[in-house]
């Protein structure tokens, strides 16, 4: 957990040059098409894969799809499994897009990870491994999660979509430009606003824990959130991306 909370705070200083994105409406649904044909025992999973590929490269997929459902059974029910949000980024060693899709399961956060999906014919498929992942990220997420909905949701919505407080996984900001003065905002509060200061009622690696799940929470379309206020700074959007 250490490594997690040292790796966190060096991105509260710097963002990475590998950015998370928000994938299209078309990448979204083939996201979500590929994680409920896992979740829901689909067995003729090559029709998810690149036609295109060789044979055995087509098996090596399948059999990572049925891995990840194998892992998914291992920690709960599939059909308690819940899509949080779909984003994209490029592996850094492979240059490869990648899709992840944090999900719930019960109480607990995890994300699959969708290797180079590509596109044929107008249609979208998987191009690489599909993996499950359970790691002290989540951990964290899944902290950070609880305490968002024990102290912050009230005011910014059970999505972080906004309430009385503004939206906070759109990329506009009152009162912060940095991911520090989002840190500093979240602990010391702001006067003249309702956000009043947590740092008596939060450590400082809860407040972390908080920011990465905000991270993950980055235009995610659960709901519709409150209209932009204040000016516009990408923030927060690396954090969970660049955190292992």
């Amino acid at each position: 957990m250490k490594s997690l909370l040292a790796s966190v705070s060096l991105l509260l200083l710097a963002l990475s040059v590998t950015a998370q994105q928000t994938v299209s409406s078309v990448k979204y649904k083939f996201a979500v098409k590929v994680v409920n044909a896992i979740k829901n025992g689909n067995t003729d999973l090559t029709v998810l894969v690149d036609p295109q590929l060789e044979d055995d490269a087509k098996a090596q997929i399948v059999n990572s799809m049925l891995n990840t459902a194998e892992m998914i059974k291992s920690v709960g029910s599939p059909s308690m499994l819940k899509i949080i949000n779909v984003l994209e980024y490029k592996d850094k060693n492979t240059g490869q897009p990648v899709l992840l899709v944090p999900v719930m399961m019960g109480s607990k956060i995890y994300t699959i990870h969708i290797h180079n999906p590509v596109e044929a014919d107008g249609k979208w498929y998987v191009g690489g491994r599909v993996n499950f992942v359970s790691s002290e990220r989540e951990k964290a997420l899944t902290t950070g999660r609880k305490i968002y909905m024990a102290k912050c949701f009230s005011c910014h919505g059970k999505y972080a979509e906004g309430g009385v407080g503004p939206n906070l996984t759109d990329d506009y900001w009152k009162h912060a430009a940095s991911n520090e003065d989002i840190y500093r905002v979240i602990s010391d509060g702001k006067k003249g606003t309702v956000m009043m200061a947590f740092k008596n009622y939060m450590s400082k690696d809860e407040i972390r824990d908080v920011m990465l799940y905000l991270s993950m929470l980055q235009h995610q379309r659960i709901k519709k959130g409150k209209s932009p206020e204040g000016d516009k700074h990408a923030l927060l959007r690396d954090l969970y991306i660049n955190t292992k």
